[in-house]
């Protein structure tokens, strides 16, 4: 899926939820900070393909103490 495709995914998943979300936004339960989740924001079959896109064993991924970059003193 291009990324084109995703944006026009998202876009249309959520005018498609505009009113949960800003039933959401507008109302948050247990907090005064405004939130709202969308659920299934992305079709399955593509959420499925990024997921078997990144590597199992975890090596490949860069492995940091902070959030900072690792050259930084």
């Amino acid at each position: 899926m291009k990324a084109t495709e995703v944006q026009k995914n998202i876009f249309h998943s959520l005018k498609l939820r505009r009113k949960n979300i800003l039933s959401q936004w507008n109302n948050p339960i247990g907090t005064d900070t405004r939130h709202f989740f969308v659920d299934n924001l992305l079709p399955e079959d593509f959420v499925n393909e990024v997921f078997k896109a990144f590597p199992k064993d975890g090596r490949s991924l860069i492995q940091q103490r902070s959030f900072r970059k690792k050259n930084e003193r």
